[in-house]
C-alpha cells in the first residue's frame, strides 16, 4: 500500500472516529438535557411519564447509534479492516462509559424519586389521620351542641308552657 493512500486512509479514520465521538458526545449530551428538563417537571407527571420518555429517548438513542455506527462500520471496514477492530474497541469503551455515566446518573435520580414519592406519601397518610381525628372531633362537637340545644329546647319550652299555663 502507497504511503500517501495510507496516510490518507488514516486521516479518513481518524477524522471519521472523531466524527463519531463528538456525535456520540452531542447525543448523550442531548439525552442527558432531555433527562434533566424531564425530571425539573415535576415528580407526579414523571411519576407516570418516566418508563414510557425514558424508553423511547433510549430505543431512538439505540436506532441512531445503531444506524450510525453501522453506516459507519461498512465504510471503514472496506478500507480499514485493521484499523477498525481497533476503532471498534475504543468506541464501545467510549459507549459504555457514556452509557454507565448516563445509567448512573439517572439511578441516582430515580432513587432520588422515589424518596421524595416516599416523602410526599407519608405526608399524604400522615394528613388523611389529622383529617380523619379532626372529622371525629368536629363529630364530637356537632353531636354535643345538639344535645345542648335540645336540652336549652326542653327547658324553654317548660318555661313557656308555665308561664302560659300560669296566664291562663
Amino acid at each position: 500500500m502507497d504511503k500517501e493512500l495510507q496516510e490518507f486512509l488514516v486521516r479518513q479514520f481518524d477524522e471519521n472516529r472523531q466524527h463519531l465521538d463528538r456525535r456520540l458526545d452531542e447525543k448523550f449530551a442531548e439525552g442527558q438535557q432531555r433527562l434533566d428538563e424531564k425530571l425539573a417537571e415535576g415528580q407526579q407527571r414523571l411519576e407516570q411519564k418516566f418508563d414510557e420518555k425514558f424508553t423511547e429517548s433510549e430505543q431512538r438513542l439505540e436506532r441512531k447509534f445503531d444506524e450510525k455506527f453501522t453506516e459507519s462500520e461498512q465504510r471503514l471496514e472496506r478500507k480499514f479492516d485493521e484499523k477498525f477492530a481497533e476503532s471498534q474497541q475504543r468506541l464501545e469503551q467510549h459507549f459504555n462509559q457514556k452509557f454507565e455515566e448516563v445509567k448512573h446518573y439517572v439511578g441516582i435520580r430515580v432513587e432520588q424519586m422515589q424518596h421524595e414519592v416516599q416523602i410526599v406519601a407519608e405526608g399524604h397518610d400522615v394528613l388523611r389521620r389529622e383529617i380523619s381525628e379532626l372529622r371525629q372531633e368536629n363529630e364530637h362537637n356537632h353531636q354535643e351542641i345538639i344535645s345542648m340545644l335540645k336540652f336549652s329546647y326542653h327547658a324553654l319550652d317548660e318555661r313557656v308552657t308555665r308561664l302560659e299555663s300560669a296566664r291562663g
